[in-house]
C-alpha cells in the first residue's frame, strides 16, 4: 500500500498530524528532498512549532530538532521497537541496516491513548509494504 494511504488511514487523525497539502512553501522548504521524493506530512512534536518534528514522506522520515536534519530511509530500517512504558515514554528505537539505533520522538496524545503506538503502527505498516 502507498505511504500516503497509510498515512491518510493512520496518521491523519492525530492532532499533532497535519498533511502536506496543508503547508505553505516556506514550511516544505524545511527540509531537504531527494529527486522523486514528495512529502506526505508532518507530525509536530510542539503544535505549530516546526522547530520539532518529524517530515513524512515516500521515501523516509525526516527528523527535525532545532534546524538539525535527519534522513532515515524506509528501506533501511530494519527494526522497530515500541516504547518500554505506555505511560511516559516517546521514543521509537529504530534499527538500521548498518546496526545503527536512531531515535524517532512522538510526545503527543491524549491521556493513556499516546500518539507513539499509531506511529509505531504506522512504521511497521510501511516497513511491511516495502517488503513485498
Amino acid at each position: 500500500m502507498d505511504v500516503s494511504v497509510r498515512a491518510k488511514r493512520i496518521l491523519k487523525p492525530m492532532k499533532s498530524y497535519r498533511e502536506a497539502s496543508a503547508l505553505d512553501s516556506n514550511q516544505l522548504s524545511l527540509v531537504n528532498l531527494d529527486l522523486g521524493e514528495v512529502c506526505v506530512g508532518v507530525y509536530e512534536n510542539s503544535l505549530g512549532d516546526l522547530s520539532d518534528c518529524v517530515f513524512i514522506t515516500n521515501k523516509g522520515l525526516h527528523l527535525l530538532v532545532n534546524e538539525s536534519e535527519k534522513f532515515i530511509s524506509y528501506a533501511d530500517i530494519v527494526n522497530v521497537q515500541s516504547p518500554t512504558s505506555k505511560t511516559e515514554d516517546t521514543s521509537i528505537c529504530l534499527t538500521l541496516t548498518r546496526g545503527e539505533k536512531s531515535l524517532v520522538e512522538i510526545r503527543n496524545g491524549n491521556g493513556r491513548f499516546k500518539d507513539v503506538f499509531e506511529f509505531l503502527r504506522f512504521l511497521d505498516r510501511v516497513i511491511e509494504d516495502q517488503a513485498e
